[in-house]
Parts: structure tokens; C-alpha cells; sequence
């Protein structure tokens, strides 16, 4: 990685929440993660169009219920904003990945910049980190369920 790779991703980390241990970093970014989840299945009593029943055909329809949030602007129907709606979807697709394809989930911290840290899932060698689905919407655009083919990859 070269001089402008490591700076930007010291600039990453430090958006990254800080705690003072791993241990701290593992309750805090689990309760989050619980709280993203239990935010999901309470959204899909009020809706119609997804379920969170954490299949793989639950991603196709939480692509679509986010593509009707981010058309109408409604995000705090269910949320605070758009970018906590966008978290809490990373952390429902990696519980898919958990439940169907048998990762774990982990919390480490960032290779460059101490004391910050990230959750993520893990199967075998490969690792994803989940902080946010960062403006998904571009990936909407460009393809049809980009969800599932995230899941696919993995």
C-alpha cells in the first residue's frame, strides 16, 4: 500500500469507534449489532415488503424496501437517518452470512489506528467488515439485488 493508501486509511480509522480494549470494543460493537437486528425485526412488523426471517431471499427484499426508503426519503419511518438505516443493514446481512454459510462473527481492531475498532464476520480465510452499507443506493442502481450477490461472493 503506498503513502496516499495508508493515509486514507488512518483518515477510515478514525471514524471507526474508539474503546479502551478489545473487550470493550467486543460488548459495545455486539450490543450494536443486537440493537441493529432487534431495530429489523421490529421494522418488519410495519411493513410489507421484508421480512427478517434471515434468509437469503430476505437481502432481495430488504434491497427493495431500502430502495422505496431512499425514493420517498423516509428512512426515519423506521430509523434515525438513512446512514444508521445503511449500518443496521450490514449487520443483517452478516447475520445471514452467519446463520447460512456458517461465519462467525468477530471485532478486531484497526490495523492503522489504535484503539479503534471494527465488527465484521468470518468463514475460513475470508474476512468482511461491516461498519456500513455506505450509500447503497449507488449499488441499486447498477445491479438487481446487489445484496444477494454480496452474499454469493462470500
Amino acid at each position: 500500500m503506498g503513502r496516499s493508501g495508508v493515509e486514507h486509511a488512518k483518515r477510515f480509522g478514525l471514524t471507526l469507534p474508539e474503546f479502551p480494549s478489545l473487550l470493550e470494543a467486543r460488548k459495545g460493537l455486539l450490543a450494536k449489532r443486537d440493537n441493529c437486528l432487534g431495530m429489523f425485526r421490529e421494522m418488519a412488523e410495519r411493513q410489507d415488503i421484508f421480512t427478517a426471517d434471515y434468509s437469503v431471499d430476505s437481502l432481495g427484499y430488504l434491497d427493495d424496501l431500502y430502495a422505496t426508503l431512499h425514493r420517498t426519503d423516509s428512512f426515519e419511518k423506521f430509523c434515525r437517518d438513512r446512514a444508521q438505516f445503511e449500518e443496521c443493514m450490514a449487520m443483517y446481512f452478516g447475520e445471514v452470512v452467519v446463520r447460512n454459510k456458517g461465519a462467525q462473527w468477530i471485532v478486531e481492531e484497526f490495523t492503522f489506528v489504535k484503539g479503534r475498532y471494527q465488527i465484521g464476520i468470518r468463514r475460513d480465510k475470508l474476512t468482511w467488515m461491516l461498519d456500513r452499507f455506505t450509500d447503497y443506493f449507488e449499488s441499486l442502481q447498477r445491479k438487481r439485488h446487489p445484496m444477494i450477490k454480496k452474499y454469493q461472493e462470500f
